[in-house]
This record gives structure tokens, sequence and C-alpha cells, in this order.
């Protein structure tokens, strides 16, 4: 994983930076699909499901630091995910698996981070 900082006009004291992975199963059946399905009230809308699979965990990449203002910081980090709970990434037709990343700086006030990026793992 290589991370990328830009700091812009002030400087930013941090606690670390971090990496956070999670997998989500996401099933979405429109109503259309469901003609003869029981599935209890949702039937009559539709089937949506939206489930944690591989629960978030947390990487530190970097410790306690200040990034001073008008420059660019570059982070290397390696890791390894268990493999006795890893599913490969899917998209089928009503339901998907995948893997979010989000990389962030543990800052006061509101963390400056990614967002949740989807990656194809296997």
């Amino acid at each position: 994983m290589n991370v990328t900082a830009e700091v812009k006009d002030s400087p930013i004291d941090i606690k670390k930076v971090y990496l956070w992975v999670k997998s989500v199963e996401k099933i979405n059946i429109p109503k259309n699909e469901l003609q003869g399905v029981s599935i209890g009230e949702q039937a009559g809308h539709g089937a949506k499901v939206e489930k944690d699979i591989f629960t978030r965990q947390e990487f530190q990449i970097s410790g306690e630091e200040t990034l001073e203002s008008n420059k660019t910081y570059n982070w290397s980090y390696e890791f390894q995910l268990s493999t006795g709970n890893i599913n490969p990434s899917y998209h089928g037709r009503f339901a998907r698996h995948e893997w979010l990343f989000q990389v962030g700086l543990d800052a006061k006030g509101n963390d400056p981070d990614s967002g949740w990026q989807i990656y194809k793992l296997g």
C-alpha cells in the first residue's frame, strides 16, 4: 500500500496514519425478480441486504508526527490478511462481495481520509 498526503497552507499534527480494511456483501433483488417468492414484507419492494463479512480491521502505517505545510508525504506499508476468512471479490446478478480500503490521518477534528475505495481481491 502506498499512501500520499499533500498538506496545504497549515501544518497538521497527527497521532497516526491508518489503514482500514473491510469487506461487504451486498444483495439487491428488484421487485420484478421476486414474483412468486415470499420473503416477508420486503417482497413488495424487492430485497436489499448489506452485511459486513470481514469486519473492519485497522493497520497503523505511521505514528505521531507533524506534517509541515506545503509538503507532500509518502508512506509505504505492507500488510497481510489472515487467510482463514478471506473471500474473493465477485459481482453476480443480484449479489456482490467487495473489499473496501480507507486511509486516514488521525488528526484533531475531522480526520482527513480517502473515503472507502473498492479493491478487487482474488
